[in-house]
């Protein structure tokens, strides 16, 4: 029996992307480990459950408060997925735990990040046992190198962690900088790991006028107008005599008391659409890991400052070769643009079906090859 810690970010406000990505450790460790793996998950914030209709399906997550104490018999310690090891993430936990009261000072709370994050101050076995896998560094810009206890710590864990796969090429190159190079690897997504046994969408629907789109866009759609010119054009695409229906996916708005399960409809809900088009990057994810098309809709004059900034959505869809997948805000707010922008999702689906499944066993082959064997004792 493997005994695995994952760290994990706090899944603020049930946010379903954050969900899935935790969920997928599990298929993970089991896929490049050992079918007989124990996952106990902490976070640094505090503890929270999870529910599902099937307890056995729940999600604990323990606060982790001494990482020496709490995670001294485990044979690994993963940092899973997100923004874990970004500045700015730092920071965001450090805020939280000064408005909740948690600590007196800034110094103090900051201590205690560095500490459970970064492995600051924390032993070497604790750090040569570690992995960092699936998160992101592309938000940190010039901030990471200026910030030297930041830049000491992340190097100091990187360089003597087991191994690093970071789930973009962006991050995956900042992460050379902090770390001994050869024990980093291209990753991806977290999410993507999360594989429900669902039925596969082995090819598009053949019927040319009875294609399902699934749609999303909201929660970081600030803009009303925006949101409302984003489902407008749904409504217009709906009109296409190619296309029979359309539904909502309502990603963000998920049940508080069953979580888990809610998670489960909404992906039901993508497996049984020919396509989605959204805003949304993990309601993105989560389609393709299902065999299911995400159009995406991003900013063409996005940065990469913020954790929901579109910089990262774009990055995906370039890393995958998906670029004629990815549709720039800009153009749908140009009335004259949606015929074009429409037919280019059409066209792309029904007379380009190998591109679009290219784009599948693109995202299928990184995710199988992890090189996670290579770093750890089998």
């Amino acid at each position: 029996m493997t005994k695995i810690a994952v760290i994990s970010a706090y899944p603020n406000k049930l946010n379903p992307g954050m969900i899935a990505s935790d969920i997928g450790v599990i298929k993970y460790c089991k896929e490049n480990i050992s079918q007989d793996v124990v996952i106990d998950r902490f976070c640094v914030e505090k503890e929270i459950n999870l529910e599902a209709k099937n307890k056995d399906n729940s999600i604990k997550y323990d606060y982790l408060y001494n990482p020496e104490v709490q995670l001294k018999d485990y044979k690994y310690i993963f940092f899973w997925g997100d923004f874990l090891h970004t500045i700015d993430y730092i920071h965001a936990v450090k805020r939280r735990m000064l408005r909740n009261g948690l600590y007196k000072n800034s110094e103090e709370a900051l201590s205690h990040v560095f500490k459970r994050l970064l492995f600051e101050n924390v032993s070497q076995t604790m750090k040569e046992k570690s992995l960092v896998i699936g998160g992101s560094l592309i938000i940190n810009q010039g901030k990471g190198i200026e910030d030297v206890r930041y830049r000491s710590a992340i190097s100091d864990l990187y360089s003597n962690c087991k191994f690093v796969s970071l789930r973009d090429p962006i991050s995956s190159n900042i992460s050379k900088k902090y770390s001994n190079i050869d024990n980093c690897r291209l990753g991806i997504d977290c999410a993507f790991y999360y594989h429900p046994i669902f039925k596969k969408n082995d090819s598009l629907n053949d019927n040319e006028k009875n294609l399902k789109v699934g749609y999303y866009f909201g929660k970081r759609t600030k803009s009303k107008y925006k949101r409302y010119i984003l489902n407008k054009f749904i409504r217009y695409l709906s009109r296409d005599t190619r296309v029979s229906k359309i539904i909502d996916i309502d990603w963000f708005d998920i049940d508080e008391k069953f979580p888990i399960n809610d998670l489960e409809n909404k992906l039901k809900k993508i497996q049984s659409c020919d396509f989605i088009i959204t805003d949304t990057y993990h309601c993105a994810v989560n389609s393709f890991s299902l065999g299911t098309p995400a159009f995406c809709i991003g900013k063409a004059s996005s940065k990469s400052l913020k954790t929901v900034d579109d910089k990262k959505k774009e990055v995906l869809y370039l890393m995958f070769g998906a670029h004629s997948m990815y549709i720039y805000q800009e153009h749908l707010l140009n009335l004259f643009m949606w015929r074009k922008v429409k037919n280019k999702i059409l066209n792309s689906l029904l007379n380009d079906k190998e591109y679009v499944n290219e784009v599948l066993r693109s995202i299928s082959s990184v995710r199988e090859k992890t090189y996670l064997q290579n770093f750890i004792e089998s």
